[in-house]
């Protein structure tokens, strides 16, 4: 016997469907409130990527995608809307603000009746081609990077993050190992009234005579600054840092780029407190509004990091 939607003539399927709960609209939640964010992390979407030579690639993203919950009553958010948003352009269109901009307007518009705010965050591993310190050889660095926006009674905020990797070499370290270098010179030349210069030279060359060498440590640098408008290059930022670290990591070398990265360590002695100064000085001269830095010195000689940040907003920096 025919069952009354067989009836009227729908399936099963379509009359199951046709009487779907939708909680989110149906119900009201047991505790009432509003929220600040609600969405999605870490959701996997290819992005369109402009690189220096204006060449577009695809690469992998994780996308943060957000809106408030600014009606009390409501139960939650229509997620499904806000990946279906980004995906149609993160997919099909250059990644930049002005688009981002755009998704944050679809954001709004379809939550109109319960936010009044949204966010989005991009990330993606930036790749470009580094030079060698002498050399000239180049080869290939990859940096994080991640594009934030976020939209607010019409008002947005742009910003952006890199982590930089660099070396540093510990000036405590290094002045311990001069004291070890200078005991074993006057060990060596203790009954020698007159060292000639060659017989010296020599001596510095010796595996022995060199007996301490400073402990030194790969260490990022995670730097993020508000941006006063939508055009941004992330290798100028990254630039900025490594210079004014100086001791940036190197893709490929040989051995004259080893010898003068050396050179450079030795130059830039720094804890993470004198690598926080360093950024912060360069940043406090750039066109930047606002800013955070965070470096990370991954110890050698201990098992803990040692970590410094500097900010320039109030209330420990910006959220975008």
């Amino acid at each position: 016997m025919p069952t009354p939607s067989q009836r009227k003539g729908l399936s099963l399927n379509q009359a199951l469907s046709a009487t779907m709960p939708d909680i989110a609209n149906e119900m009201a939640p047991a505790v009432q409130g509003t929220l600040n964010r609600v969405g999605m992390q870490n959701v996997e979407l290819p992005l369109l990527v402009m690189n220096e030579k204006g060449i577009t690639m695809m690469v992998p993203g994780k996308i943060d995608l957000y809106v408030d919950l600014s009606d009390p009553t409501s139960k939650g958010i229509h997620m499904s809307r806000l990946y279906q948003s980004a995906m149609n352009l993160f997919e099909s269109e250059t990644l930049n603000f002005e688009m981002m901009n755009r998704v944050l307007d679809q954001f709004l518009l379809s939550h109109s009746d319960i936010s009044t705010e949204a966010a989005i965050s991009a990330s993606f591993e930036w790749m470009t081609k580094r030079s060698s310190l002498v050399s000239g050889i180049e080869g290939w660095r990859s940096y994080p990077i991640k594009l934030h926006a976020s939209k607010k009674h019409n008002k947005v905020v742009f910003a952006a993050e890199v982590e930089i990797m660099y070396s540093s070499t510990c000036p405590c370290s290094a002045s311990l190992a001069r004291q070890l270098i200078q005991n074993r010179f006057i060990e060596c030349f203790q009954d020698t009234p007159f060292i000639e210069r060659d017989a010296l030279v020599e001596w510095l060359g010796l595996e022995d005579s060199i007996c301490a060498t400073p402990h030194s440590q790969r260490s990022i640098a995670h730097v993020k600054v508000k941006l006063n408008k939508q055009a941004f290059n992330p290798i100028d930022l990254v630039n900025q840092v490594e210079h004014a670290l100086g001791t940036s990591v190197q893709a490929m070398v040989k051995r004259e780029d080893e010898q003068e990265f050396a050179k450079l360590n030795g130059k830039n002695l720094m804890f993470c407190e004198d690598a926080a100064r360093k950024i912060k000085a360069k940043l406090e001269n750039s066109a930047y509004e606002d800013y955070r830095c965070e470096v990370q010195h991954y110890e050698s000689l201990h098992p803990h990091d040692a970590v410094a940040i500097v900010v320039k907003g109030i209330h420990g920096g910006f959220v975008a």
